[in-house]
């Protein structure tokens, strides 16, 4: 059976979309209003785009969390993006831990993160917060992944993290 070049078209479209799905995005208000960062600590962004060429612009002496957002960047819309991943630099310099990736990602350790750290390589920022106390940075890293419930974040710890694993 001949199929019409627009059928043709329109199956390349549904599989190109199919291929760029993040399963088991959460969106969870209620999650959102139990965030209670650890007493203490001042939550300052900084944001750079995820490429070699910003490393100078991580610290090299703070520890403290960080995550990858992955940021279309189409039509400059400000606020179209998507959180995938909260992580912590607590044995490294958040800096170290930024050019870690790049060598997770060629050989791709931790497959579900570099599987989309790869994908999205080129539309990703690394957004990063310095934490002076280190007994704060794993409390507040477990906050933030349990009230945003990032998808390239695998372990949730309390009862969130039993109610996910339900997904």
């Amino acid at each position: 059976m001949e199929i019409q070049p627009e059928a043709q078209d329109m199956c390349n479209d549904y599989e190109m979309l199919q291929n760029c799905i993040i399963d088991k995005v959460f969106f969870c208000p209620q999650q959102w209003k139990r965030f209670s960062p650890p007493a203490g600590v001042d939550i300052v962004w900084d944001i750079v785009p995820f490429q070699i060429e910003s490393r100078d612009k991580v610290p090299d002496k703070a520890n403290g969390i960080y995550s990858f957002v992955i940021t279309p960047n189409v039509a400059d819309h400000p606020l179209n993006s998507l959180l995938i991943y909260i992580g912590k630099a607590d044995k490294m310099s958040l800096r170290k831990r930024f050019m870690s990736y790049f060598n997770e990602i060629k050989q791709m350790k931790r497959m579900p993160l570099c599987y989309l750290l790869k994908k999205y390589l080129g539309h990703l920022s690394f957004c990063f917060c310095k934490i002076d106390d280190s007994s704060k940075i794993d409390p507040l890293e477990q906050e933030l992944i349990n009230a945003l419930i990032p998808p390239g974040n695998k372990e949730y710890k309390g009862k969130i993290g039993k109610a996910r694993g339900a997904f």
